[in-house]
C-alpha cells in the first residue's frame, strides 16, 4: 500500500492519504476522506460558532 493524493470536494487542493490512515479507515470500515483537515476543522469551528444553548422556560 502507497500513500494516496486526494482532492478536497470543498477547496480542490491535493492531500495526502498515508498509509497508516488508509489502514485504519480500512479496520474501522470508514470510507477514504473527502475534506482535507484544513477545511474539516474549519466547517467544524463553522458548526460550534452557530451551535445555540437552548434552555428549558418553565
Amino acid at each position: 500500500m502507497q500513500d494516496k493524493k486526494i482532492k478536497c470536494k470543498v477547496c480542490g487542493i491535493d492531500f495526502d492519504f498515508t498509509t497508516g490512515q488508509q489502514e485504519y479507515f480500512k479496520l474501522h470500515n470508514l470510507s477514504e476522506p473527502k475534506k482535507c483537515k484544513s477545511c474539516k476543522e474549519k466547517e467544524k469551528q463553522e458548526k460550534t460558532n452557530n451551535t445555540y444553548t437552548f434552555k428549558k422556560v418553565a
